[in-house]
């Protein structure tokens, strides 16, 4: 898989952390964020106050965002802070495409999301398919 791919998918795997109905979106979760022709592993965290950051990791490299979030029915919005994303570590060899790897990964979005278990969910986007498992909580299945 490609730099590229990696940082895309991480990045939409973050997306995908939100959910709705019974099911609660609210905590720390880690998956494949989906990026168009691929995915990156991501981390995310979504707040009680509709707030959210998540963060992508590849090669030595992160970067992180936060933002606000939205949660109804099986619908998911994210509108990030693009103009705030933190970098660290970057390889001035990778650093242009590490760079807009995140920024198209983090970009606002909406989607889809369908619960697989009450900790374990997948966001269908315009960018891809991204899946998401809670972190720090047993699975009650």
């Amino acid at each position: 898989m490609s730099v590229f791919g990696k940082v895309s998918v991480g990045f939409l795997a973050l997306v995908a952390c939100g959910c709705g109905g019974s099911h609660s979106i609210v905590g720390e979760w880690e998956g494949i964020m989906a990026v168009p022709h691929n995915g990156i592993a991501a981390k995310c965290r979504f707040n009680d106050d509709q707030t959210f950051w998540m963060q992508v990791d590849m090669a030595g490299m992160s970067g992180k965002v936060g933002g606000k979030y939205q949660f109804g029915g099986d619908q998911l919005s994210l509108n990030s802070n693009q103009d705030a994303i933190e970098y660290k570590g970057l390889d001035p060899h990778l650093k242009k495409l590490f760079v807009e790897q995140v920024k198209m990964a983090t970009a606002s979005r909406k989607g889809k999301v369908t619960w697989r278990k009450d900790n374990q969910f997948i966001l269908v986007s315009e960018e891809g398919t991204s899946t998401f498992t809670r972190l720090n909580q047993k699975d009650p299945s």
